[in-house]
């Protein structure tokens, strides 16, 4: 079993508080009420956490529920040390056990926000007929989006992952092309003394 790690302050630009406030702060801009996020590598950047449950990645398997108040994330807590788990707290991130997200999802009402193609069938399959779903590949703002796509300076024009995960557009480092480039070299670097070797060729 490979425990979580914290990717500490002094790799990364935004605390995930900060990061969730502005995931919030967008959800608000769609009329989303809550936001469903299942991809590894998102999740992973919003908490400011590692894991290692896919070899050669810093991910962990999980779900992030967000809505206006709270955030849920669902993983394997067995993996938690004591320290992440207050890192989780001092974000104003729960944890769930990751077998229950889908009855969490059966229990919402309003608008959910979504990627269908980074969800599991399983989960947004127990979506109650009541709510609506809002999922960011099928939106109605395009003007809103390719703005804030601009902004970010992450995708080409035409390029529509920022549309199809909406997170991704909010993955901007603030720092300057420099330091950002230290803090990634960095952080791929605290990666690499932890991740398992592959075998030596015969």
């Amino acid at each position: 079993m490979r425990p979580f790690f914290i990717h500490e302050a002094v790799y990364t630009e935004e605390s995930a508080a900060e990061k969730l406030a502005r995931v919030r702060q967008f959800m608000r801009d769609k009329g989303a009420d809550h936001h469903l996020v299942s991809s590894l590598d998102d999740i992973a950047w919003i908490a400011n956490l590692r894991g290692g449950d896919v070899d050669y990645n810093p991910v962990f398997l999980s779900h992030l529920l967000i809505d206006a108040e709270r955030a849920v994330l669902f993983i394997d807590s067995a993996k938690l040390g004591a320290a992440e788990q207050v890192w989780l707290q001092e974000a104003g991130i729960a944890t769930a056990p990751y077998a229950d997200a889908a009855d969490a999802v059966s229990a919402l009402s309003g608008c959910l926000m979504y990627d269908s193609g980074k969800v599991a069938v399983s989960v947004v399959g127990r979506l109650p007929e009541s709510v609506r779903p809002d999922r960011p590949h099928q939106s109605q703002h395009p003007v809103q989006i390719g703005e804030i796509r601009q902004r970010s300076r992450i995708h080409p024009p035409g390029h529509d992952s920022g549309r199809r995960r909406p997170v991704r557009l909010l993955r901007r480092v603030r720092a300057p092309h420099r330091r950002r480039r230290q803090t990634h070299r960095t952080g791929c670097q605290r990666y690499a003394d932890r991740a398992p070797q592959p075998p030596r060729s015969l």
